[in-house]
């Protein structure tokens, strides 16, 4: 374990010395990395420039890791140790449910997505890492009504291994009412290529946890493959998807190449066979200098993402990136009135 591997950690901050004690893995000395060819884009010198409003930090909050909104504006925050809150548009918060959640290394309350139809019907969805099973991860819906959660139903249990680190964690609707979910490599590399492995992937599910007939690789909830720890994930109004996936640390390649990635219909996103500059597939990478790519949202200005790592918002368009505001570590998302982001201890409005 080493600062950089704390760094790539989007929890709390202060576990960064206790993870240091527990040492997930020995870190090899990073190879030399080769610029990115001419023409694709890069942000590792950080260019400046974003029509984005100054922002206004509207709620304290604990590692907020996930931001959804409703239709009537409330916006639903998860905290990493496993409260779900809402913030009502006159300013006030309440706990809407806790859960027993597991803490140890990337885990947590990690994902939150409302059905499309919310609150019609009024069904809500999380991504936690159970705190009475580390080896797994597990996709829970519930229905909220007058503020409250109702009773609770495990739809999906997902591989999260022993180890510390690389469980993904985000939970997202498409345009299909289909529930979209993000599962990193559980640091097993080959799986993100094996196309019978739930991990490395995003899947995609019935809103009930059931595998749609209609996916790429047949009755297989696998909708693309080749992914490392995509920690966000959201679809743009016109239907696309869009995936922030964490590069290599050090133990597993050379500290280097986050990327964002426009994820097609059985696509193939590389990991572990390709990555970098070596990878086509990805739109923009953060060189040698890990950014540490967490939620994303598309919004006026073009696709926003939050950086764990450089503590601010990164907006990609036209093969171009520009930066956003400061504070932007954990979520990203478009509200009715504005754009919300969430730092480590901290919920902003811009």
């Amino acid at each position: 374990m080493n600062h950089l591997r704390g760094a790539r950690r989007y929890f709390l901050p202060i576990l960064t010395a206790v993870l240091a004690l527990s040492g997930c893995s020995s870190r090899t000395a990073p190879r030399e990395v080769p610029d990115r060819p001419s023409g694709s884009p890069s942000a590792t010198t950080r260019p400046s420039g974003s029509g984005l409003n100054k922002p206004k930090k509207i709620a304290d909050a604990d590692s907020p890791t996930s931001l959804a909104v409703d239709a009537d504006g409330k916006l639903y925050f998860t905290e990493l140790e496993g409260r779900l809150k809402i913030l009502e548009p006159d300013g006030k918060t309440h706990t809407v449910a806790e859960f027993n959640v597991s803490t140890d290394g990337e885990r947590g309350l990690l994902g939150l997505a409302l059905h499309p139809k919310f609150p019609n019907p009024p069904y809500a969805y999380v991504f936690l890492s159970p705190g009475s099973n580390d080896s797994i991860s597990e996709v829970r819906r519930f229905e909220i009504r007058d503020g409250r959660a109702g009773e609770m139903r495990t739809i999906l249990k997902l591989p999260a291994g022993d180890d510390c680190c690389h469980k993904g964690g985000r939970v997202t609707f498409g345009p299909d009412e289909k529930l979209y979910v993000s599962v990193g490599d559980n640091q097993i590399p080959k799986a993100s290529q094996d196309r019978n492995d739930l991990r490395g992937k995003i899947l995609r599910y019935n809103d009930d946890g059931s595998v749609p007939a209609d996916g790429p690789f047949g009755e297989n909830p696998v909708w693309a493959i080749g992914l490392r720890n995509p920690f966000g994930m959201r679809f743009a109004p016109d239907g696309s998807l869009w995936v922030t996936d964490n590069g290599p640390s050090g133990n597993d390649g050379p500290s280097c190449c986050d990327e964002l990635n426009k994820i097609e219909r059985g696509g193939n996103y590389g990991w572990p066979d390709r990555y970098g500059p070596n990878d086509s597939s990805s739109l923009w990478l953060s060189g040698k200098e890990p950014a540490v790519p967490t939620g994303v949202a598309v919004i006026a200005e073009g696709v926003a993402f939050c950086t764990y790592a450089w503590e601010r918002m990164l907006i990609y368009r036209d093969g171009s990136i520009t930066n956003g505001p400061e504070q932007c570590m954990l979520d990203v998302t478009q509200g009715n009135d504005g754009v919300y982001f969430s730092s480590s201890t901290a919920i902003f409005k811009a």
